[in-house]
């Protein structure tokens, strides 16, 4: 029998973990949330706040950690304490079980490595904690770091756990916060279905530690979206599901590139707009980096490209939250 923990197993990439790992032959789980959940059988444990929970056992043949606060918007002490300090919790269990750190493509922020320390090197506060996660757990030997791009619903059916990351720019569009979205129309949008993740994980346990083995980038390559492609299959889907509904057809946000907002817009928007418009402004602007990018991190796992699973995420969140799908938007007004 094996015996794995599992970190973060009521988040959008661990839930999805908590069942494949449960239905693996051979595995005895143990998995742990921040806010745990007795229901799912998930303990609670505050990582790098508190001391391990009765119950949760000090040996491991191998540990799935997937706890991290995602958000692009943190201040950066509390990226430091929710992706960093919460690694070093786990190395303290993790003692030598093979070791599965779920990082992010984008760890590698604007130089191309993890080995600055410096935030500025970075687009922002999570890219910089998960790099300095990965320099941690790079010295615990017996370790493989996995690298998804943007996360979204199963491929099958779009379900998700959590709607976050691009659900947040839907529910600004469709309430008429967010009138366009700011990138690049041909930048290149990698992002991969919860389950292709799930699939990397289990791939790794079963190939057990690897000696110096470069990190698993996941992504659909040449394959891969465009800005354009992002907003016409989302909003295909979502006009979609708002026609089965009886509800109007809903214009696609226009798409203005970064020089443009920047030189242009942003100016006017802070001159005459409302406190509300302006901090959803500011939310939104932590995709913007994401929305225009030339040249994304290269993956080394391909996974199939992501269109028609976008198509069923955006259906699923239109069928999870009904009454923001549909909304009728109404214009800015300064």
């Amino acid at each position: 029998m094996t015996r794995v923990l599992l970190t973060g197993a009521t988040g959008v990439l661990g839930s999805e973990l908590l069942t494949s790992l449960r239905a693996r032959p051979g595995v005895e789980l143990v998995a742990i949330s921040r806010r745990g959940d007795p229901g799912r059988g998930v303990l609670r444990w505050r990582l790098g706040a508190e001391p391990p929970p009765e119950g949760l056992g000090r040996r491991f043949d191998a540990v799935v950690h997937a706890a991290a606060s995602t958000r692009w918007n943190q201040e950066p002490e509390e990226a430091w304490e929710a992706n960093v300090r919460s690694t070093e919790a786990v190395l303290d269990v993790a003692a030598d079980a093979h070791l599965v750190h779920i990082s992010t493509a984008f760890a590698i922020g604007l130089r191309g490595d993890t080995s600055s320390d410096r935030p500025a090197d970075y687009r922002n506060s999570y890219e910089w904690s998960k790099a300095a996660a990965e320099r941690l757990v790079a010295r615990h030997g017996r370790c493989t770091v996995i690298r998804p791009p943007l996360i979204i619903g199963r491929r099958a059916d779009g379900r998700v756990a959590r709607f976050s990351g691009l659900y947040t720019f839907a529910r600004a569009a469709l309430s008429g916060l967010a009138p366009a979205l700011v990138g690049e129309p041909k930048g290149t949008v990698e992002m991969v279905a919860v389950d292709d993740v799930a699939t990397a994980v289990n791939a790794a346990l079963e190939a057990g530690p690897p000696a110096g083995a470069a990190p698993i980038v996941l992504g659909a390559g040449p394959r891969a979206l465009s800005t354009e492609d992002l907003v016409d299959v989302s909003y295909r889907a979502l006009n979609g599901w708002r026609a089965r509904n009886g509800a109007s057809r809903l214009a696609p946000p226009p798409i203005i590139s970064t020089e443009r907002w920047e030189r242009f817009f942003l100016p006017f928007a802070r001159t005459t707009l409302t406190g509300r418009q302006l901090r959803v402004i500011e939310l939104l602007s932590e995709f913007v980096p994401y929305m225009s990018m030339a040249d994304p991190p290269k993956p080394t796992m391909i996974v199939p490209p992501v269109h028609e699973i976008l198509g069923r995420a955006f259906t699923f969140w239109a069928e999870s939250n009904p009454r923001a799908a549909l909304a009728e938007p109404r214009p800015w007004a300064a």
